[in-house]
């Protein structure tokens, strides 16, 4: 035997390791939680385990060497085609959602991985992984389901608020004029004191329903958009908690529809909410930024010490409901006892539409600019 030649018991050991690598192989397909298939380029199926018997209603025996395309819905075939052209081209795998029959008869919306794999014998095949998109659907159908009932409900709050403004409040404004005539005073034989604590009590009023309908929908949402909105609430924050508030948003405004404009909205309100929990205020910055295909809105406090039940509080899950209506990321970022920052991405191609974020012009908007403010944003402080 020359030196270095493999002997025949090296040989048969080898043939055995190969034979046990290939069985084990061929286990961890059989047995994978995921469903696969082996599709030769012609179209047959070749192979299919378990999980792709039990996803597909199929009866082993007849789903190899049937044609993937039998299985494919009518109004698929095209796409599918263009699928196999970009698998059998591409190092990576290519995807794709399709419709599929099951053995049952039934429709099964399932997403298709597909990466092409030479076999030794030099021939090439594809390897698909099927993943059932049905519980996938479902839950983008709930969130759809539970999104139309908030924006129900966002309707009936700018119903209510019109209401408290342009009825209840302009009532009482009529009262208060009457009352500040000098014949209604003599026609009630009220005192001029007595007639002047009314009027104060009556501006009490009118100011805590202008209030109410402020919280329920700030009348700048509806008509000067979202950005008017913020400006206002960035105010708003900073007097009511005696903080300062910086905010930036882009210049120009980026398109957006109207449900994701009072999206926007509530998101940076309910986000303010979650960064003065536990009492003891601290300065809050706010950036709205623009990226392409997104919305990017950042959430910055200086305060030191947080006392967070935040995870349980309403306002952090105000702020995880609308981030996961709007089908957005939200990360809170600090330690176990602290929040400092809330992060929040909006994908835009979801909310694209007619309405608009209306900013207006700097000079309405108030605040005091921020020096070295990006150019195409327009930044400004409260507080």
């Amino acid at each position: 035997m020359r030196p270095g030649a493999i002997g025949p018991p090296q040989r048969a050991r080898l043939r055995a390791a190969r034979a046990a690598t290939h069985r084990r192989l061929g286990e961890l397909f059989e047995f994978a939680p995921a469903a696969w298939l082996s599709v030769d380029r012609n179209g047959p199926i070749g192979q299919a385990n378990r999980a792709a018997h039990q996803l597909l209603a199929a009866d082993p025996a007849t789903l190899p060497g049937r044609p993937f395309t039998q299985l494919l819905a009518a109004d698929h075939l095209h796409r599918w085609q263009a699928h196999l052209a970009q698998a059998r081209n591409a190092e990576d795998p290519a995807v794709i959602d399709v419709t599929l029959r099951s053995g049952s008869g039934s429709s099964l919306d399932v997403q298709v991985r597909s990466v092409q794999w030479t076999a030794a014998d030099g021939s090439a095949w594809l390897h698909q992984m099927l993943c059932d998109l049905t519980e996938r659907k479902l839950a983008e159908a709930d969130r759809r389901i539970a999104q139309q009932a908030v924006f129900d409900r966002e309707s009936e709050r700018r119903r209510i608020a019109l209401a408290l403004r342009e009825q209840l409040g302009q009532r009482l404004s009529a009262v208060k004029m009457e009352l500040g005539t000098s014949d209604a005073s003599a026609e009630l034989h009220l005192p001029a004191s007595r007639a002047q604590a009314l009027r104060t009590a009556l501006d009490t009023m009118m100011a805590e329903v202008r209030r109410m309908a402020s919280e329920l929908r700030p009348l700048m949402l509806d008509d000067l958009g979202p950005g008017a909105a913020m400006d206002w609430l960035a105010k708003d924050s900073s007097r009511r908690l005696a903080i300062e508030v910086s905010l930036e948003t882009p210049e120009p405004d980026p398109p957006l529809a109207e449900d994701a404009a009072v999206a926007i909205y509530r998101i940076v309100q309910a986000a303010i909410a979650h960064l003065q929990l536990g009492g003891g205020a601290g300065d809050i910055g706010i950036t709205v930024h623009h990226e392409a295909d997104r919305i990017v809105l950042n959430l910055l406090t200086d305060r030191t010490q947080t006392a967070v039940a935040a995870a349980e509080s309403e306002a952090s899950q105000s702020l995880r409901d609308w981030v996961h209506l709007m089908g957005g990321e939200l990360r809170f970022e600090g330690d176990r006892h602290t929040c400092r920052r809330v992060s929040v991405v909006l994908p835009l191609p979801r909310m694209a539409g007619r309405a608009r974020i209306d900013l207006g012009e700097p000079s309405a908007r108030g605040g005091r600019a921020v020096p070295g403010a990006q150019p195409s944003m327009w930044a400004r402080v409260y507080g």
